[in-house]
């Protein structure tokens, strides 16, 4: 069992060749993980390809999180960035 104050990412390991073009899409994991635990490996390349038992295909990472008290108000203040929203800063998405 993992710490409950943690994120688990599978990410893809890179045992696995360059011609196999695969991804765990990093989907994050919250709270006490018991049990087996799947990985969803998305194939990107041309070919199939058969996964063996014992093979690497992903490693887990754990990561603190800090969670935190949120205090909703009813306004903001002023900022020196303005309040333009997304969008505002004059740069021309292609």
């Amino acid at each position: 069992m993992s710490p409950s104050n943690t994120e688990k990412r599978a990410l893809e390991t890179e045992a696995l060749p360059e011609s196999k073009r695969t991804n765990t899409n990093n989907t994050p994991m919250f709270g006490n993980l018991l049990g087996p635990l799947g990985i969803v490996l998305f194939n990107f390349g041309k070919n199939d390809f058969v996964i063996e038992e014992g093979d690497r295909i992903a490693q887990l990472v754990l990561e603190k999180i800090h969670m935190c008290d949120a205090l909703e108000v009813e306004d903001l203040d002023s900022t020196e960035r303005g309040s333009g929203g997304f969008g505002s800063t004059g740069v021309k998405l292609a």
